[in-house]
């Protein structure tokens, strides 16, 4: 694919590692980035990693609850 450039394929790992779960560090170290600032311009955002953060966010929420339940009740 002569239209693709050495940095979008570069950009596409970062995101596909982000979203995988590898930690940022292991990310820098097989993207060959040196400094945080500039692995988090490879690192784009868009509306549905905003919204797995979301449910990301309510998921955890709920286990706390639940948690939280479960030591009141073998508390009483």
């Amino acid at each position: 694919m002569p239209e693709l450039l050495f940095h979008d394929l570069r950009r596409s790992a970062v995101r596909n590692m982000k979203r995988a779960g590898v930690q940022d560090v292991v990310a820098m170290r097989i993207s060959g980035h040196k400094t945080h600032s500039v692995f988090d311009r490879y690192n784009i955002t868009d509306i549905d990693d905003l919204t797995g953060a979301g449910v990301k966010l309510e998921q955890y929420f709920e286990q706390r609850k639940a948690e939280r339940a479960a030591k009141l009740r073998r508390v009483k």
